[in-house]
């Protein structure tokens, strides 16, 4: 069980708590993801964002290339896509080499927002 991580570092908060629920992510009718393992991520200056754990994942994914580095969370790898007949690049991120106040990410990815049509969040 994850327990909520409460992070401030230079006025800038993060916190990470378990969702509640069931969440389902879907693109084109397609069920990307589904899990009731979810964790919700809210940062200042940036929507929410949720995190599923990558086993959770139903969409076939291809490790891209792609890496970042976020000054808080650490290290970041992307996954793309393949939906029917088509790729879609860098559409999932994890952090595969967290920062050590996040290792609870490691093995959860996120979504863009721009690559999905639908987040459903229901109550178990």
């Amino acid at each position: 069980m994850v327990h909520k991580i409460d992070y401030e570092k230079n006025g800038h908060h993060i916190t990470v708590s378990p969702l509640k629920g069931r969440i389902k992510i879907t693109l084109d009718g397609n069920t990307l993801a589904e899990s009731t393992h979810a964790l919700e991520l809210k940062e200042d200056g940036y929507e929410k964002v949720y995190y599923i754990p990558l086993k959770d994942v139903k969409a076939e994914v291809i490790r891209s290339g792609t890496r970042t580095v976020c000054h808080y969370k650490g290290k970041a790898s992307y996954y793309s896509m393949k939906l029917n007949d088509r790729i879609v690049k860098d559409a999932i991120w994890q952090y595969s080499d967290p920062s050590p106040e996040f290792t609870v990410l490691k093995d959860y990815v996120s979504f863009y927002t721009k690559n999905i049509d639908h987040v459903e969040i229901s109550e178990e």
